[in-house]
This record gives C-alpha cells, structure tokens and sequence, in this order.
C-alpha cells in the first residue's frame, strides 16, 4: 500500500579545574575572537584586498599552479601594502569604507529580514587596521563592519608571536521570525499573558476574538542575539602553553509559542508567544604541551545558561466547545530552565620509531545539571474537572503540592577514545581505534501531592479531563485503566565502539583502504536494551592518471539488537501500582502497536556508494563531479521501513587569465522514505498486535515523502583596466511531495470519503533567486568608489497556511503568522580609504 512513486536502489579533578578557571575569569574584560568576524552583507568580515593582484594568480607560479590535491590555486588579491611609522620599527596600514544602502520592494518580510540588518541608510561598512613590528614579532589587528547596526560586528587581536596573544570580540545577530503576527494579549516579551480590556476570560465568543484580532495592527517577532568575549594565549617556554576565552551571549526578543486548554480537536488551542531573555556565559581554558615526540592538552569546559523567564502564563479567552464544561482562566508554561554543563578533557599523542607509530587517546568527563525552582501544576482556584471527578485546584496550586521544591537534575558523562597507528611496511598502514562512553543520569522525580496523597497532576490546569476523564492526569485506583504518568524517565545510554583499518598502496597512485567498524550501544529504559551496529568501508583512489584524479567510497552498515520492547515504560506510570486495575479483564489500553518500530532502534540494512572525479580540463579549467546514493532498509512493517538519497554535484572552474575568472555549479539532492502505521480503535481493547480489535487492518495507512532540491550558481570577476567588476548568481529550488494510501476510511477515522481524502498532499515549493554584482574604483591611489547591487526573490509555495485567514477557526485562535513571499532590491555605494 505504497504510493506508486518511483524508487531507485542498489545493491574528577575539581582543584585542577579551579585552578584553570581563574585566570580565565580575569579575561573578561578583554571580551573572545573565537567567532569569526562577518555578517550577511560581508559574510567574510572586512578585507584589505580588492581585486586581482597584477603579480599573478597565486603566489607559487605566475601561471596556474595546482595544489597536491591537483586543485588550481585561488588567485592572489590586491593588498595595500604597509606604511613604516618614522623611527619606532611599526609598519602600518589601514583602510575605511562607508556609504549608504537603499532598497526596494517587498523588503518589510520575515523571510527578507531574517538574519540581516538590511534597512536605508548610512553604513559604515568596515573599518580595518592593521600594525606589525617585524623585528620583535608584535603584532595587532582591528577588523569590524555595520557599525551602529543590529548585524554590526568588530574584533581585535594583539600580542607577540610566540610569546602572547590577546584579544577580544563582539558581533550581533538578529533573527526575525515574523512580521505579520496579530496576537490577543497585552504584556507581550513578559511572562504573563493578560487579555484586554472588552474580552473576558472564559466567556469570550469566537466572534469577539475576531473582532478584536482583525482589528490589531501586525507585530514582529524577533529575537537580537549579541556575542561578546575575550581570550588569551601565552607561551610560559618552548613547550608549554597556557590558553584560555570566555564568551557571554544574550538572546532577546519573543517568537511563537503554543497552548491549549482542553482536549485537542473538541477543546481550545491558542497560540500563544514566549518571550526570550536567554544568557549563556562559556568559559574555556587549559594548557598544551609540545616536544618532539609527545604532545598533550588539557582543558577545562564551563557553560551556564540563564533564563530571565521561568515561566510563561496566559489567560483563557474562553470560546467554550461544549456547554458545563470546565475551562480553566489561564493557563502556565515552565520555561527552558537555568542549568550549567561542566567538562574537564585530557588528550596525549605520542609517536614511536618501530613502524612509524602513532598513539593519542582522549579522556573527558562532564556533569551537566538543573536544579531550577519547581513550579506548582497548576495557578489555578476552585473546583476544576469533571462534575464525576472534580479537582480543587486549591490543593494543586501551591508548591506544597509537588514532591519536592527542585528539579535535582543531573548527568554525568565519561568518554575515553584511543588510536593507535603503524606502518610495518611502505606500503601498507593499519590503524587500530578504541571509544567509550558511558552515561549516568542521576535525575529522579515522583509525581506525588503529599497535601491530597494522590499520584499525577491536573493535566492542563484541570481542563484535560473534562471531556475524556480518562486523561485527568491524577491516579484515581477506583477507576479502572486510570494509567498516568508518576515518575521521571531518565534515559541514558552507553557507548563501545571499535574499527580498524587497513591502507594498501596498490601501485604507484593507487590506493586502498578498508574499515571494519563495530560499535554496541546499551540504553536505558528504551525498546532496546543493546543495540549492534556493524560497518564496512571500501575506498580506493587513483591519481595516476595524467588528467583525472578518482575516488570511489563502497559502505555497508547493519544493525541488530536485543528483543524488541515496544512498551518498556511501565514503571514509570500508575499502572506499576499494585492497586491498579486494568481496564479490561485481560490487561490495559495498548501503549503503543506492538510491530511499530522506532527507526533509531530498528534493524537496519544500508549502503551507501560515493564517487568523486576531479579532472584537469586544462592549464586553466577544472571539473569536479561527485555523486552519492545510499539505501536503508529498516526491516520494519511499521515505522520508518525505508530511507533513500541521491546526490549529485558538479562544479566548473576556469582562470582566464590574471585579471578574470569564472566557475559555475549545480547540485541535485533526491531523498526519500516510507512511513506505515496503523490508526487504533480507540480504548476498546487490550491486544497491541496488529490484526487485533484495536489495530485493525482495514486502518493500516502509509505515507511516503519525496524531497527534490536542486541549486546552481556561477560567478565572474574581471579587472577591466583600473576597475574590478564581480558578479554571482544563485539558483535554489526546493519541492516536497508527501503521497499516502490507506486500506479504508478508517484510517482517518470515517471523517472522508476516499474521494475527498485522495491520495496526496499538494506539493511544497520553495525557490530562490538571488543576483549580486559590484564595481570597484580606484578613482585615487587610496580611495575606491565600489557600487553594490543585490536582487533577491523567494516564493514558498505551503499548502499548511493555505486558506488561513481567519484568526479563529473550530476553538483555535491563530498568530497569523504566515510566510509570505517577497521581491527586494539592495543598492549600496561606498566610499574606501586606505591609510
């Protein structure tokens, strides 16, 4: 019951690390240049160099010289060059570029603004500086751009080589996520929701929600990420090393965010919108050591994350489903929770005379933990629930009612790896490799009331079980089948992987090499308790061949592992009580069907087969094509049964001379997969087996999706006398089919008929244009004109917001936050000044 698409195949040291973080932390005033400098309009940061250098094309040959791997080298840019500083040893030089950017079209979209400050205006695009003293090996460099801007960026290094380094950065991101969103609330980028003023909570109609959303202006919904730091470097003696950084990041803004109220399809949804004021502060330091036959590191690793906001709450606008029902007057969220990550690594290399060998092993152990401030189940008054089971949420709405006042979560984490390589002879190199890791996590929660003595909580602030009393979320032993959860699930998993491999010259330029890899994976409280995943890999390669250089990549990749446990969570859940009653004569409601399989734990049969050409056309032109096509198999009826890929890509590149080159490029990517479930019955029986009263045939689906990208580009850049012209082009195409067949209407629960539900989704499209040239002019020895042009198009083409114009349809109350497609043009004219 597949859809007829088409298919292809083929055949703990706690002092130590003290000691290390401490003069780390008294860097932070020099704030880290571990991120590279550079934003959407200058992705590379600022350069000094403009155009191709007269000299030649690289730095090797005047003419075209190739690196080992048989590449052409890039050709060598235009550089200022240095300006000596009378009398004092330092050579200088600097340059500032500045103008204005406009724009044009569509350019007030999500999608436009995502990750750009692209608004009119002035820019002071760049500004760099640059002094070195060669005779002392000083060194200090200055490089930032968008200047006052919300992508701005800037970054400073200094020191003496071999001796010292410090240095520090400082770059701002935003992301916009939305532009047209219309929300209910007040107090929006705050942590509590509240309704306005003429809509009342719990009483509210469709219509007057409407009303009032239609007539509210849109909002943007972005978030600013900023990124500061410092770090340093110094050498205490030839072999030792002492190194160390510290970045803080901030995230800031608001993006979309859920809630509901009931019990989905017959209750109320509302989307709701978080707000984001994240800190995460990383602190990295350690040493090395170098000499001539051993190498080591070590190093410590801290991250702490802060959350401004524990929780989000929300009121109820009401919109009432059914008459009597209990619909609680708002609701509450727990947010991402503060908590911090700590890891100290140890790694040692080494070399041997005997075969030429090798050894380096690795040894790291990390604690990562929360213990954030619980918050109650519910905010919640009165009485809640169904009138057959009612809740005071009095007794629920307090932290009183929680097993206990902290999260206490934590895991611990040691991984060790070892590599040993020789060579017995010329010919031949093997190489031995060994890696663990083994899991604790120490996190253990009770779901308990001790002020009730009851286990679970009042699911969606008493709402949930007002239609389904079943999904009340409080253990209730009189009532037969009352299965909720009363712990914690803490997974955990432990690691054993070893390979070895084989390299082989062949002949002069040809070469072999084999892997065999197997790795065992135990996890707890999972389907599988130990997973087998075994690999082999074939390479060979060839560059003899007077033109050509080819490498061909055979993998194949299967997996086994102990019974399959489909519900192995039982004790985790009321029914592990002995008071529990099933609720059938002859066990419980099915977890789950008992032939799904998850696809990260199924069996699983695979290969993959690579290849990669790289022919030299010419003295100037090369030609790379590489292909890909792998097949798993996950020997599954239900689940993910299969997954397929093909990728192809070619690029073309050709130096014309010194003063132009070319390249053009395309790729294609084919991924596919077949899903298959079975839609239950409902609560009717307790056989998980498919053919079952619960699982029956006639309600077996399957889907399979289809994803095609295709991408292609090319560039061209000149010297055309004094000028330098440049230009680009990007092609992006994107189209996701999701097909799917069923047995009967049962499948989708009777709600159509074959002939209204068909067979297929509509496609999803997305396509990119995207043209950009500029031409620089050296109208002085030290002052550039460079005029700037960017077209960009995208049209997204999503059949989930068709049709969405209404902000509220059957109880749900919708952002309207929907992509939308745009056409812009940029228009920038700078000014540089080299000094």
């Amino acid at each position: 019951m597949k859809p007829n698409y088409p298919t292809f195949r083929f055949f703990t040291p706690a002092m130590v690390a003290v000691l290390m973080v401490i003069p780390a932390l008294l860097m932070v005033s020099l704030a880290t240049a571990a991120d590279s400098p550079g934003n959407e309009l200058n992705p590379d940061g600022l350069a000094f160099e403009t155009g191709h250098s007269p000299l030649g094309l690289n730095i090797f040959n005047p003419r075209n010289a190739r690196s080992p791997a048989g590449l052409l080298y890039p050709p060598v840019m235009n550089s200022p060059g240095f300006t000596e500083a009378a009398e004092t040893g330092w050579l200088y030089r600097g340059v500032l570029e500045a103008g204005y950017l406009g724009n044009s079209g569509t350019t007030d979209t999500g999608s436009f603004l995502e990750y750009g400050d692209l608004s009119e205006g002035f820019m002071l695009r760049g500004l760099g500086y640059e002094a070195i003293k060669p005779e002392e090996g000083k060194y200090f460099r200055l490089v930032s751009g968008a200047v006052g801007r919300d992508d701005s960026y800037y970054h400073v290094e200094g020191g003496q080589y071999g001796k010292m380094k410090l240095g520090a950065f400082f770059s701002s991101t935003p992301h916009t996520f939305s532009t047209n969103s219309r929300s209910l609330y007040d107090g929006i980028g705050t942590g509590v929701l509240a309704l306005p003023a003429g809509i009342q909570a719990g009483e509210s109609t469709a219509e007057d929600v409407r009303n009032y959303l239609n007539a509210r202006p849109p909002r943007k919904l972005a978030l600013q990420r900023d990124k500061s730091g410092a770090l340093f470097t110094f050498d205490l003696n030839r072999q030792l090393q002492f190194h160390g950084q510290i970045s803080s990041e901030s995230r800031e803004g608001t993006r979309a965010f859920g809630g509901t109220f009931s019990y989905p399809q017959v209750g109320q949804v509302i989307e709701t919108i978080e707000p984001i004021d994240h800190q995460t502060t990383e602190v990295i330091t350690g040493f090395r050591y170098v000499r001539d036959r051993l190498q080591g590191n070590l190093s410590y690793t801290g991250s702490f994350f802060r959350n401004e906001f524990e929780s989000l709450t929300f009121e109820n606008p009401g919109i009432p489903t059914f008459a009597g029902v209990y619909f609680p007057p708002q609701g509450q969220f727990a947010l991402a929770p503060d908590n911090t990550f700590h890891s100290i690594r140890g790694d040692l290399a080494t070399r041997f005379d005997p075969w030429s060998g090798r050894f380096n092993a690795t040894v790291a152990y990390s604690v990562a933990s929360q213990d954030e401030k619980l918050l109650p189940p519910t905010t919640a008054t009165g009485i809640g629930g169904s009138s057959s089971y009612p809740v005071n949420l009095d007794n629920w709405n307090t932290v009183n009612a929680l097993s206990q006042a902290r999260a206490d979560a934590r895991v611990n984490t040691l991984t060790a790896q070892a590599r040993y390589a020789v060579r017995p002879t010329r010919n031949l190199g093997v190489q031995f490799e060994v890696r663990v890791r083994d899991e604790d996590n120490e996190t253990d929660y009770r779901v308990f009331n001790p002020l009730t003595g009851e286990y679970g909580y009042p699911a969606l602030d008493g709402g949930l079980g007002t239609v389904k009393i079943g999904l009340g979320g409080i253990y209730r032993p009189s009532v037969p089948g009352s299965r909720v959860r009363i712990a914690n699930i803490p997974p955990a998993i432990d690691r054993a992987h070893g390979d070895v491999s084989f390299d082989y010259r062949l002949q002069s330029g040809t070469r072999l090499n084999l892997r065999l890899r197997h790795q065992e994976t135990d996890y707890a409280h999972r389907e599988r308790s130990r997973v087998e995943d075994d690999e082999i890999k074939l390479e060979v390669a060839n560059s003899s061949l007077d033109n050509a250089i080819l490498r061909m990549t055979y993998i194949h990749v299967d997996r086994s592992g102990t019974d399959y446990n489909p519900n192995p969570y039982e004790q985790f859940y009321s029914s592990s009580f002995a008071d529990f009653q099933p609720r059938f004569a002859d066990g419980q409601v099915p977890h789950t069907l008992s032939a799904l399989r998850k696809y990260d734990l199924a069996d699983k049969s695979g290969q993959t087969l690579r290849a990669q050409a790289h022919i030299l056309l010419s003295d100037k032109s090369d030609l790379q094509l590489t292909g890909s096509i792998s097949d798993d198999d996950f020997e599954a009826d239900f689940g993910l049964r299969d997954s397929r890929s093909l990728t192809l890509n070619t690029e073309w590149t050709y130096q014309f001379n010194k003063e132009s080159d070319a390249f053009l490029y395309y790729s294609y990517q084919d991924r596919r997969s077949d899903v298959s479930n079975i839609n239950d019955a409902g609560p009717i029986g307790s056989d998980p087996a498919p053919g079952g009263a619960v699982y029956r045939l006639d309600a077996v689906w399957s889907q399979a999706a289809k994803e095609i990208n295709h991408a292609a580009g090319g560039g061209y850049q000149r010297a055309i006398g004094a000028l330098t012209f440049e230009a680009s082009y990007t092609y992006s195409f994107a189209r996701s089919e999701l097909g799917y067949d069923y047995a009967s209407p049962r499948a989708f629960n009777n709600a159509y008929t074959q002939e209204v539900a068909g067979n297929a989704y509509p496609d999803q499209t997305f396509e990119l244009h995207m043209a950009e040239a500029s031409l620089a002019w050296p109208i002085r020895d030290n002052f550039t004109l460079r005029f700037f042009y960017r077209y960009e198009r995208e049209d997204l083409d999503d059949f989930h917001y068709q049709g969405l114009v209404d902000p509220v349809l059957a109880g749900t109350i919708y952002l309207q936050a929907v992509p939308e497609d745009f056409s812009a043009h940029l228009l920038g004219t700078y000014l540089k000044f080299d000094f």
